[in-house]
């Protein structure tokens, strides 16, 4: 049987043996959840018996199924990674709450609930997209491994977005007076190159964390390589991409680059690998002091870029490519896209901060 204790910081510890003899400690908030954990692996166990006598076929448990489902996803940014163990956990526990131990045991019904609860909190509807399609992923890839007929999830619909106001929209980046106010501010040199970049480059905070000298930039072809290595990788395949550095960005590289001893261009004061939390407190303390009441985040100057290249009339294949956003169709899959000369382009963003 599990043994359950409750640990100084208020958490209960569930400590179990499974059916390899294998010892498992999990954590948990509440004693219940805890004790069902117990009874989970014990009742798991015990089918397990009864599979080896031929008494009935082996039973799936929602934990084992979640563990292969991770184990295929290790490859992953660790972000990434804990953004799918959060949605896992959240449907684990709501099998718990349903009393469902097993995959086979999860129905139609279980989906719509599971929808209804999820939806009950009033996520955005990336939000909830992003849990369902987990969901969707998790027992798909079990229904082709032959142990449930059909993904309870296959006719549950995603949620439409919400149209938002034009006040929303705007929200969403920062203006032009904006910018010009953000960089007039007095920033570290470090922390301003790293702001710029974002804004002129379209880049993911990761993306632009991971630029290396001797690996991610063409000094003559003036270009940043974003690319999966031994120590990142990209969102998906189409991440991978070649930005165009602007003019300004490409003379601060220039000077910057025989004064550092950083690997990364884009480096912390410390000269490792920037933090994202450091450089979110920078942007959210500039833009303050810039008199911006946006709510001010890193993302945001992603949203900037695609919102300002937009202005500039580029076509929707060329900042899809930019932006390292999936292709929307097949034709758009198979489309060359052509960045080598929009250098002169993309520095007209630059005009911004005058």
């Amino acid at each position: 049987m599990a043994k359950i204790r409750k640990l100084d910081s208020g958490m209960y510890q569930a400590d179990v043996y499974d059916k390899a003899g294998k010892r498992i400690r999990k954590v948990f908030q509440k004693e219940i959840d805890a004790k069902r954990f117990g009874i989970m692996i014990e009742k798991d166990k015990y089918d397990h018996k009864l599979y080896r006598a031929g008494i009935q076929e082996e039973k799936v448990s929602i934990r084992k199924a979640i563990d292969e489902f991770m184990e295929e996803k290790s490859h992953l940014q660790p972000r990434t990674i804990d953004k799918y163990k959060n949605q896992l956990h959240q449907l684990e526990s709501f099998a718990y709450t349903q009393k469902i131990s097993y995959i086979n045991e999860f129905t139609k019904a279980h989906a719509d609930e599971f929808k209804r609860k999820l939806l009950s909190t009033d996520p955005s509807a990336k939000t909830a997209n992003d849990y369902l399609t987990t969901a969707k992923s998790l027992f798909k890839e079990q229904a082709l491994r032959d142990r449930i007929i059909k993904s309870p999830f296959e006719h549950v619909k995603k949620v439409k977005a919400k149209s938002k106001t034009l006040i929303q929209r705007e929200n969403d980046f920062y203006n032009e007076s904006e910018i010009k106010s953000f960089f007039t501010q007095k920033i570290t040199p470090i922390y301003r190159r790293a702001l710029l970049g974002l804004y002129l480059t379209g880049c993911r905070f990761e993306e632009l964390a991971n630029l290396k000298w001797d690996t991610s930039i063409d000094w003559d072809r003036k270009m940043f390589f974003i690319r999966t290595t031994d120590e990142f990788t990209t969102k998906t395949e189409t991440s991978e991409r070649d930005i165009p550095i602007t003019n300004l960005l490409f003379k601060e590289l220039q000077d910057q680059k025989d004064k550092t001893s950083s690997e990364y261009i884009f480096p912390s004061l410390k000269g490792v690998k920037m933090p994202e939390r450091t450089l979110l407190k920078q942007c959210k303390d500039i833009a303050k002091k810039a008199g911006i009441t946006k709510n001010a985040t890193l993302h945001k100057w992603r949203h900037t870029y695609a919102s300002m290249t937009e202005r500039l009339e580029l076509s929707f294949e060329t900042r899809q490519y930019l932006l390292g956003h999936s292709p929307s169709n097949m034709t758009a899959h198979y489309t060359k896209v052509d960045v080598s000369n929009l250098h002169e382009k993309l520095s007209e963003l630059e005009k911004h901060l005058e």
